[in-house]
């Protein structure tokens, strides 16, 4: 079975963030997405996103800080 992928704007639909936090956190989070070649998009799989779900519940539901959620 081959995984679903999505795009940074799926991603961002899904989780209700903005496109910059994302960006953001993609360097913060290095493990976020996949980069198939540098020329196209970078792609998310399912647990990409719910790894941006459990971040931003961290950061804005818990009132971490990047770093602090990054340490979690």
């Amino acid at each position: 079975m081959v995984p679903k992928l999505y795009k940074a704007a799926d991603v961002c639909e899904l989780t209700q963030l903005q496109p910059y936090v994302l960006r953001s956190w993609e360097k913060e989070f290095p493990g976020i997405g996949v980069q198939t070649s540098p020329e196209n998009p970078r792609l998310y799989r399912e647990r990409d996103v719910e790894h941006v779900r459990r971040i931003k519940e961290l950061v804005f539901g818990e009132g971490l800080t990047v770093a602090g959620a990054r340490r979690k």
